[in-house]
Formats: structure tokens, sequence, C-alpha cells
């Protein structure tokens, strides 16, 4: 598995999370575009930045669902 694979299936790996056309969404919200390459230290960085996306998109999510916060 190459490093943008690694970074790919992290992020698939979340709740609610799919791909379209090469960017990573959470319902209408885009996280981003997913990476082709990947230099091999730069993978755990680039998680953590989709990982921060996620939250505050999970977060949009549920103050639309009129989940308290």
């Amino acid at each position: 598995m190459n490093t943008a694979e690694r970074v790919q299936q992290a992020v698939l790996s979340w709740e609610g999370v799919t791909v379209r056309n090469g960017h990573a969404r959470l319902g209408r919200d885009d996280l981003g575009e997913l990476p082709r390459r990947v230099f091999p230290w730069r993978v755990e960085r680039l998680i953590e930045r989709f990982r921060a996306r996620y939250e505050q998109a999970a977060d949009l999510v549920d103050r639309r669902a009129g989940v308290p916060a």
C-alpha cells in the first residue's frame, strides 16, 4: 500500500465519509481533495488535517439536524 492509499484508507474509515471526483465528502461538505502522491513523512500530518476538517463538518451536520453542541 502506497502513502496516498494510506491517507485515503484512513479518511474513508470515518463514519459517513465518501469520495466523489477525488474529493472526500461528509454529506454535502467537502473535506478536500485526496492526494494522488504523498511523501512518507507527510502522511500523518495529512490525516490530521483531514480529521480536523471532518470534525468541523460533523459539527455542522449536527447543528443542521438540531443536535445541541
